[in-house]
């Protein structure tokens, strides 16, 4: 349900969202990674091996975060 719903949010904001198996190489190139799951809800990731990504409050993922505990305390 979790993952549902932060494809839909991500969705609606107007990102394209693309599900597909990602290259360990292909990492260098993002700015920002999260994981969703029930208990995490989304869970920014601060770096893979040597490759550090973008975290904190001016941070996409940190939006996403705050929007969709908006969506889950909303619908309470």
């Amino acid at each position: 349900i979790t993952r549902q719903t932060v494809i839909e949010m991500v969705k609606d904001q107007g990102f394209k969202l693309i599900e597909r198996y990602v290259k360990p190489e292909e990492l260098i190139n993002f700015d920002e990674v999260f994981l969703t799951g029930t208990a995490a809800e989304i869970t920014p990731v601060k770096s893979i091996d040597k490759i550090k990504f973008k975290t904190g409050d001016d941070s996409k993922t940190f939006q996403f975060m705050k929007d969709y505990r908006k969506i889950v305390t909303d619908s309470r």
